[in-house]
């Protein structure tokens, strides 16, 4: 703590009145927590599951479906996240990673959709266009 005179802590008077003692760690937790790809994946997984939840009607089968179709697209933004934070200064390598896996995630978003092959090949060219340009717009993701 700090200093004691006149029974008042000289520590605390720059601090905000009510803040834990603790409080000055939990910005370097975020920071460390958000700066490992695989927990941003995982979260935006999450987030891109819980986007899908009003698509939910009652049957089992497309209730599972709607739910990990959301969860692909989660994921495929979550994989373009990711190379922005850990493959800042690598365009071409970052084009090829995010177009292939735009071609497989938008293949498996209209495989569980249940699309035909018309529809797989679609999503699949628009998740090699979205994967191309994802350093213009992944870095609009906003976290925390």
């Amino acid at each position: 703590m700090g200093t004691q005179r006149k029974g008042v802590d000289v520590g605390l008077r720059d601090r905000k009145l009510g803040a834990e003692p603790n409080s000055q760690a939990n910005p370097e937790f975020l920071r460390r927590l958000f700066s490992n790809p695989l927990i941003v994946c995982g979260l935006i997984v999450i987030g891109g599951i819980l986007f899908a939840v009003p698509a939910v009607n009652g049957n089992l089968r497309d209730d599972i479906r709607h739910l990990c179709a959301g969860g692909t697209l989660g994921l495929f933004v979550g994989i373009l996240c990711a190379l922005e934070m850990k493959m800042p200064r690598r365009p071409g390598a970052k084009a090829i990673i995010g177009s292939a896996a735009g071609l497989l995630l938008g293949a498996a978003f209209a495989i569980l959709l249940k699309q035909g092959v018309l529809g797989i090949a679609g999503s699949a060219l628009v998740g090699v266009g979205l994967g191309a340009t994802g350093k213009w717009w992944a870095v609009h993701v906003n976290l925390p």
